[in-house]
């Protein structure tokens, strides 16, 4: 009987020891992650552009509508002059993004394959517009050392786009 308790008083013990094992590394995991380079870190949400731009280190320009979409946030990334409009419906759907950030290239997000592709010159700006049935889904465009997208559900027509770009800056 004494060499069965000592036996399962070992096994408790050694489960014990395991599991402490177990959560020292899970807790090292957590201190990397902490300790990681922030800009792995995601985005971070503001509710008004003026914190996204501050955060971002750059201006932009909206619309304060598209269509009856508003937005409603605003993201960014750590230390990187980028900052993504979100457009949202009524009932909080995500329905457009209008991105703006330094560099030119396409920051739009959008990596469908659309029938319809084209550069077209809107604004004075150089447009790459991408969509289907006659509807641009996206429109991508650099000017003064930033680059542009504006991404809609449900597409725009030429001329809504085309008043769109004069409003984004």
């Amino acid at each position: 009987m004494k060499r069965k308790v000592i036996a399962l008083i070992l096994c408790l013990i050694s489960v014990l020891a395991l599991a402490a094992c177990g959560s020292s590394a899970a807790q090292e995991d957590k201190e990397e992650l902490v300790d990681a380079d922030p800009s792995t870190w995601g985005p971070e949400e503001h509710t008004a552009l003026a914190d996204a731009e501050a955060a971002a280190g750059i201006e932009m320009g909206i619309p304060d509508a598209i269509g009856e979409y508003s937005p409603t946030a605003f993201l960014t990334w750590y230390e990187r002059a980028y900052i993504d409009a979100v457009y949202t419906d009524g009932e909080g759907n995500i329905a457009a993004h209008v991105r703006k950030a330094a560099g030119d290239e396409d920051i739009s997000g959008d990596y469908n394959d659309y029938s319809e592709t084209s550069a077209q010159e809107i604004g004075g700006h150089s447009v790459t517009v991408k969509g289907e049935g006659g509807k641009i889904m996206t429109a991508v465009w650099a000017d003064g050392g930033y680059s542009f997208s504006v991404s809609v559900d449900g597409g725009l027509t030429a001329d809504e786009l085309a008043g769109l770009i004069a409003e984004v800056k």
